[in-house]
Parts: C-alpha cells; sequence; structure tokens
C-alpha cells in the first residue's frame, strides 16, 4: 500500500509540473532558446541558421519575426492547431515577434499538400464566414498588443491580390513540372488519372511569396508543410535578397481514433468543445496515442515518458496516466481550477457508472487522515471497536475508477489521495474529498 501511495504521489507531482511548468528564465542563453525553440519538431532547416538568427537577434535587440499560417477552409482550430499555439506561445515568451497569418487568399485555391484529390474552391463569403472567430480563439493563447510588437494578424490577401503577372512569371522558374509530380500528393493523383489543376502547382509558391512579404526569419508548420515552407525559403534568397527562413516542421497530431485528424472523420477535439467534452474525449484515447499526445500537447521529457511507461508495466493503472492526460490538456485550453473539477466530475461520473444504482456520500475533511478516525467521526460506525471488527471482517473496500474493489484490511490505513471511494460493508458508498 506504502508503494501504491508513493506512486499516486509522483504521477500527482508529475501533474502538478506539466499544469505550471516553471517561467523562462531572463537571463537565457543562445543555445538554451535554441533548444526551447527546438521542442517538438521533426525537422529543421536548418539549425545552424537558427543559431545565427538568435545570436543576430541578441545582439541587435530585434526580435526574430516568426510566421505561422492557417488558410481558413473551416471555422475552427482543433488540437493539431493547438501544438503549433502552444510553440508559438513559448517562441512568444522569448520575446519575438508571432505573425498568425490567415491566408484568406490561398484558402480560395486549396492547399493540395496531402490530398487525394482536388479540393473545393471556396468562395471569398465562404472564407470570410470560416475566420470570423479566429482572432477569438487564437488571442487566449498568444498576446495581440495593439502596437503589434508582440504579435500581429495578417491576412495574405492585402498582396497577393495585388501581385501582377509581372512579378509573379519569374517567381514560377523556381519549381520545375518534374518536382511537383515527385510529391506524393501528386504522383498518386498522376498514376491514378486524376485531375491535377495547374492552380495546385502554383499554390507553393503563393505560400513562399507570403513569408517574402512578411520578412519571415521562421516559418513552423506540419511535416506535410515542409516542401512549401522551403519554396518560401527559396524565393527570399533567391529573388528577393532576404535571410533565408529557417523551416521548422512539426509531427502531425493523430485524431482520437488513431487516424488523421479531420472533421469528415469526426476524430478531432474542438478548442471550443466544452470543458467536460475535451477531458471526456482525451479519456476515450485509445491507450497507444497517449504518448503521441503527451509528448506534442504537453511539457513532459522523454525521460518521464519512460518514467511511466515502466510504471504502466509494473502495474500502474493507464486510466489514472489517461486522468493526468485529460487534466493537463483541459488546464491548457481552460484553466486549471475548470480541468480539476472536470476531474472529480469525470470519477464520480465513472465510479457512479460501475456500481450502477448506488448513491455516494461525499466526505469533506482534512488529508491525510486515519480513516477509522474518519467513519468514527462522521458517524458510520458506533465505536472504533466497531470500526475494526469491519477491517478484520473485509467489510472495508476501496473501489477503484476501473470499478474493481480492493479490500482494506489495515486499521491504521490512512486515507491521503483526494476523492477516493470506499465501500463500508454492504450498503454504504463514501466519497473522501479535501
Amino acid at each position: 500500500m506504502e508503494k501504491e501511495e508513493k506512486k499516486e504521489e509522483w504521477i500527482k507531482q508529475l501533474k502538478e509540473n506539466l499544469i505550471n511548468p516553471p517561467k523562462i528564465k531572463a537571463d537565457i542563453t543562445i543555445e538554451e532558446e535554441k533548444k526551447i525553440i527546438l521542442e517538438k519538431t521533426a525537422e529543421v532547416y536548418t539549425e545552424h541558421d537558427l543559431w545565427k538568427k538568435l545570436k543576430k537577434s541578441k545582439q541587435t535587440k530585434k526580435p526574430l519575426i516568426i510566421k505561422y499560417g492557417i488558410d481558413p477552409t473551416s471555422s475552427g482550430f482543433h488540437l493539431g492547431h493547438f501544438v503549433f499555439l502552444r510553440q508559438l506561445k513559448k517562441i512568444q515568451d522569448l520575446g519575438h515577434q508571432i505573425i498568425f497569418l490567415i491566408g484568406d487568399f490561398t484558402a480560395r485555391i486549396g492547399d493540395p499538400s496531402d490530398k487525394k484529390a482536388a479540393r473545393q474552391p471556396l468562395t471569398k463569403a465562404q472564407v470570410e464566414q470560416n475566420m470570423k472567430n479566429y482572432f477569438s480563439i487564437v488571442s487566449r493563447y498568444i498576446k495581440f498588443g495593439e502596437d503589434g510588437k508582440k504579435a500581429k494578424l495578417a491576412y495574405n490577401s492585402r498582396w497577393l491580390s495585388k501581385l501582377n503577372l509581372e512579378k509573379f512569371f519569374p517567381l514560377t522558374s523556381t519549381l520545375t513540372v518534374s518536382q511537383m509530380l515527385e510529391r506524393d500528393c501528386f504522383s498518386r493523383r498522376f498514376k491514378d488519372n486524376k485531375p491535377i489543376g495547374v492552380n495546385e502547382f502554383l499554390y507553393p509558391l503563393l505560400q513562399g511569396y507570403d513569408s517574402v512579404a512578411l520578412k519571415a526569419d521562421v516559418e513552423i508548420g506540419g511535416r506535410d508543410q515542409t516542401f512549401n515552407m522551403l519554396v518560401g525559403r527559396d524565393l527570399q534568397k533567391r529573388f528577393y535578397n532576404q535571410e533565408p527562413q529557417v523551416v521548422l516542421t512539426f509531427p502531425l497530431l493523430l485524431g482520437i481514433n488513431g487516424q488523421k485528424m479531420s472533421k469528415t472523420l469526426k476524430n478531432y477535439i474542438s478548442l471550443t468543445d466544452k470543458p467536460q467534452d475535451i477531458y471526456g474525449k482525451i479519456m476515450s484515447l485509445p491507450d497507444n496515442l497517449m504518448k503521441e499526445y503527451f509528448l506534442l500537447l504537453t511539457d513532459i521529457k522523454l525521460d518521464e515518458w519512460h518514467s511511466i511507461e515502466k510504471a504502466m508495466r509494473q502495474g500502474l493503472n493507464p486510466m489514472e496516466v489517461k486522468k493526468v492526460l485529460a487534466e493537463v490538456i483541459t488546464a491548457q485550453i481552460y484553466n486549471p481550477k475548470i480541468a480539476e473539477k472536470e476531474r472529480e466530475r469525470f470519477v464520480q461520473l465513472f465510479s457512479q457508472r460501475k456500481i450502477t444504482g448506488q448513491k455516494f456520500e461525499t466526505i469533506k475533511t482534512v488529508l491525510p487522515q486515519n480513516f477509522l478516525d474518519i467513519l468514527y467521526e462522521y458517524k458510520f460506525i458506533k465505536t472504533k471497536m466497531e470500526g475494526r471488527r469491519l477491517f478484520s471482517q473485509s467489510a472495508i473496500k476501496m473501489i477503484k475508477e476501473d470499478g474493481s474493489q480492493e479490500i482494506i484490511k489495515d486499521p491504521k490505513y490512512k486515507v491521503s489521495q483526494d476523492g477516493l471511494s470506499f465501500k463500508i460493508g454492504k450498503k454504504i458508498f463514501i466519497t473522501i474529498k479535501k
């Protein structure tokens, strides 16, 4: 029992550390800054360029311009986007400027990356409707000041709608038809004799030109955006005499069923979902997705995750780990108090679902405390002798999250964990809370 309590205390401490991570130091070194920026990345083009840019930024006291773009092809954001919003917030906390680019022009063309068929073009009205609530969602995580020095919203229609053919045609020489057909999204369709529009070939150039217009120092995006982002790096260098942007790519988060996250498959978690829905959907994750969600959506270190895996192999219930994940993610999207309430709600509902028809009486008391004293104080037993007899008769049982029951035989047993549920005798069910 003591070993179990130590394990529970360790998990609880890990959760607290993930919900309240340490603040970034003021006197951070270039190497430390680079390490934070590269956290969670899949690929970087190039690490040396990033180091040079950070060094120059420190010397000139001029923040780097960090670009992240999204086409408003739908009206909301999901956890896949949250991977990038978390990283943008960290980079902003380092003192750099975030440009959150809304591709209101490119959304009307459609990014072909990782698509099996051509996207249906959107009208200007559809795009405007989709992006209506973007700022209110993004500003929950990124600080936008009135002067735009910390972060600003940009729309690529402001320059792409004015880009004339005289300027644009030289850029098309950057790419060849063979290069485009080598991309998976096009090669599959070409082999299957499916149509490929010329407009789709032009999309990477338009996304690349965004980096030129913004004079981006760094662009971050999913691995599926690597080609497009590298086109921007090339345009900056070859045609506009700009320092080429550093490209940071991130793994794409899988949906809650293990397939690619998609609104069509309805396997996503929206950032505007209610807290109880976010918590509940995380709890429904297959166990094999926990690692990916922990590593991409929390500040957990790889060695900490390995410790969790070891603990689960030694008997730690995966549901306990999943509750930590659900609470940490809900706390980041909303706040720690709301997340804690959702955990309590889930524990209560789950326990009651496993023991159908039983009502649990909630006991609020000081923890840790001897369980025998709690039973006596709240008049579940008339004498402590009666309580000891219940222990000896195996009539005191702790109800676990999976509905199983563990017999407590030690009359000196202390309740230290908040929210534990117990069965006393045959008819009494209680939950003990601080």
